[in-house]
């Protein structure tokens, strides 16, 4: 058997450089995100493994060096805290950027990004956006 565990991530993809964006909806208790990330694929796929949990995914896209554009679409493992983004045909060695975008949740369970209040100086209940961002909560958010 030579299965890789769950949570670890295959070695087909290797992330180069991760920019990423976040803009809280405070009244409504969610966020909206976007990831760009530069990949080297060091092994033609069809489905890329990304740890993520309790987040959806609106739109990804994949772009290769020459501008060429495939448009993705996930498959969600909870039990895992990861999702699965699968394209429409084999994606071959190379360097290409994944676009994601998506929303998520403010938690209020101190993992992540999160929402929580405290009491200001005049008394009032404030509402503030705090992180804990331990590995395992990163998945959260981004």
């Amino acid at each position: 058997m030579n299965e890789r565990p769950s949570y670890r991530l295959p070695h087909t993809v290797i992330p180069k450089r991760y920019q990423l964006e976040i803009t809280p909806r405070v009244d409504q208790s969610t966020f909206e995100g976007t990831a760009v990330i530069d990949i080297e694929v060091q092994e033609p796929f069809t489905e890329m493994i990304l740890n993520g949990v309790n987040l959806t995914l609106e739109r990804i896209q994949l772009t290769d060096e020459t501008g060429q554009t495939l448009e993705g679409t996930p498959a969600y493992r909870p039990d895992d805290e990861q999702v699965v983004l699968q394209w429409p045909k084999t994606v071959l060695h190379g360097a290409y950027t994944v676009s994601i975008f998506y929303t998520g949740v403010l938690a209020t369970d101190l993992r992540g990004f999160y929402r929580s209040t405290v009491q200001g100086p005049d008394g009032n209940t404030v509402v503030v956006l705090p992180t804990q961002y331990r590995q395992p909560y990163v998945r959260n958010d981004i």
